[in-house]
């Protein structure tokens, strides 16, 4: 589990590496697997508030990018998360709660099986005057 920080209104990038529940063993992406991200409140039982799979940009320019796809037993596979500026203006919490999942493109049962990597803590925190452009 890990923390990110970001003013609202503002943009961050978060780097991350691949690994299976032992936290020792890299994860390997093949070429048709996804990366999701969901960002939302424990208490929500409708959609989260960010849902952002790799290759799919939100409209508002959130990414999930699959940096590299990892080599077997050596090297994780590497992602970077965008949060836009856009996207983090909507959120009105401190506090949310964050996932990262891949979704497996060989698994038949289930179909595309949505296997949760890594857990966060998204820190929404008031935007400075100052932080956002040149203002």
């Amino acid at each position: 589990m890990f923390e990110i920080f970001v003013h609202r209104g503002g943009t961050v990038d978060w780097r991350g590496s691949l690994y299976e529940a032992d936290g020792t063993t890299p994860i390997v992406l093949a070429a048709t697997d996804k990366v999701r991200v969901k960002v939302g409140r424990g208490d929500q039982v409708s959609a989260p508030d960010l849902d952002i799979l790799s290759g799919t940009a939100t409209a508002n320019s959130s990414s999930v990018t699959i940096d590299t796809v990892g080599v077997a037993a050596t090297t994780a596979a590497q992602y970077t998360l965008r949060l836009a500026q856009a996207d983090t203006a909507l959120l009105t919490g401190p506090v949310y709660e964050g996932l990262i999942a891949v979704v497996d493109d060989s698994e038949t049962a289930p179909a595309d099986a949505f296997i949760v990597v890594e857990y966060f803590v998204l820190h929404v925190l008031p935007a400075l005057a100052g932080s956002k452009g040149l203002t």
